[in-house]
């Protein structure tokens, strides 16, 4: 399976998220090949790092803006894009599921991508968010107030799946 690891790249993040994301994503890319936003830096490079470990396929997509990331990472594929929006249309495209993250504007960028156009139903892929320490528990109220004021529908509501901690995400995957 190829999944989309969506999270952030700054290094300037308390290690308590460094700490946990290290064993899922230890878990998720023992078996899985990985497809990011080609950083080796913050979660995004323990992504990385983890599939360069585990011998896994390596697919990198970013910016021209960004090819000079290429340099410090071994990857299987690179592919260079014109701008941000058609890096993130290209690796929700290629993916098989998408696996969210702690990270900042790019990361909610990418899984509100993948949200509408699970809307739009141009994608049926699963979605997670690995909800870290509790990393996006005010997103996650802000998702259900929106759902009880009418914005958007349950079904909708009901097309990701969290997981708050290494069991739960074994759990979506189906293994324990």
């Amino acid at each position: 399976m190829l999944l989309y690891i969506a999270c952030g790249e700054s290094n300037d993040i308390p290690e308590k998220y460094l700490d946990d994301c290290r064993d899922v994503l230890d878990y998720l890319l023992t078996d899985n090949d990985l497809i990011f936003g080609a950083c080796d830096r913050g979660l995004m490079g323990c992504a990385y790092r983890s599939a360069l470990a585990h011998g896994r396929e390596i697919v990198g997509v970013c910016p021209k803006i960004y090819e000079g990331d290429f340099a410090n990472l071994q990857c299987t594929e690179e592919i260079t894009t014109d701008g941000i929006v058609e890096s993130v249309n290209l690796m929700v495209e290629k993916c098989d599921a998408l696996v969210v993250i702690p990270g900042g504007f790019g990361t909610l960028y990418e899984f509100f991508l993948a949200m509408q156009g699970i809307i739009c139903k141009e994608f049926n892929k699963t979605i997670v968010i690995y909800n870290s320490c509790g990393f996006y528990d005010e997103i996650l109220g802000y998702f259900k107030k929106i759902a009880k004021e009418g914005f958007v529908k349950e079904a909708v509501m009901n097309s990701f799946v969290v997981a708050n901690n290494l069991d739960e995400l074994k759990a979506t995957f189906g293994n324990d």
